[in-house]
């Protein structure tokens, strides 16, 4: 190879490593910066994990039964979003949380959930019937990382006699329950703490 040659390949190198040097540094730069949060925003924009921690109490009756179906309110029909399974108790007070994640929108214009829960309980006199209460939350934005929720409802149809839609004729609501699912007559299904929730919101998004 002759000194000219030479020459010509080291202009050539030098200036292939000056265009690939940018791109190289780019590139640790970029996998420096994301991390599990901007991920979370790359891949849906538009969604926002809700942390709930709930109470369903039962004072009047002690003994009942609940399951729950966590929703995201909407005028053309609620949307289903997390079901948590039946458990039962004889202490008055149930126990659960959940995570949930809102995403894809609530159509055209909007830049809020409407979350909600839905509840068939027998808190009620008598074993024949089965009672749902809709509850209601606080609308959330659009794009929140996470949000946590702690709430209370005192199931006695007495106390919320607006929330309740009437009593569903389900007869066989606590046997089928009782054979299927593992929760029942614990009072408490939580499997995390709320302060777990907060420091390992990452693995429910």
């Amino acid at each position: 190879m002759t000194f000219k040659e030479i020459k010509s390949w080291k202009k050539n190198n030098i200036m292939k490593l000056f265009f690939l040097l940018p791109l190289v540094l780019l590139n640790q730069i970029v996998a420096v910066s994301i991390d599990s949060n901007t991920l979370f925003f790359l891949s849906d924009d538009s969604k926002t994990v809700m942390g709930y921690d709930g109470a369903l109490l039962c004072p009047q009756f002690k003994n009942f039964c609940a399951y729950l179906v966590y929703i995201e309110i909407d005028t053309a029909g609620d949307d289903m979003l997390k079901q948590v399974p039946t458990q039962c108790t004889d202490t008055g007070v149930l126990h659960h949380n959940a995570a949930v994640v809102f995403k894809g929108g609530d159509g055209p214009g909007q830049i809020y959930y409407e979350p909600g829960v839905q509840i068939f309980h027998d808190c009620v006199q008598g074993d024949r019937f089965i009672w749902q209460m809709t509850h209601s939350f606080p609308p959330v934005a659009m794009r929140n990382r996470w949000v946590m929720k702690q709430y209370a409802l005192n199931l006695t149809v007495t106390s919320y006699p607006k929330y309740h839609n009437g009593p569903i004729n389900i007869s066989s609501f606590q046997g089928v329950s009782r054979a299927t699912h593992p929760n029942l007559y614990r009072d408490d299904s939580r499997r995390f703490t709320r302060e777990e929730l907060v420091d390992y919101r990452d693995r429910f998004s």
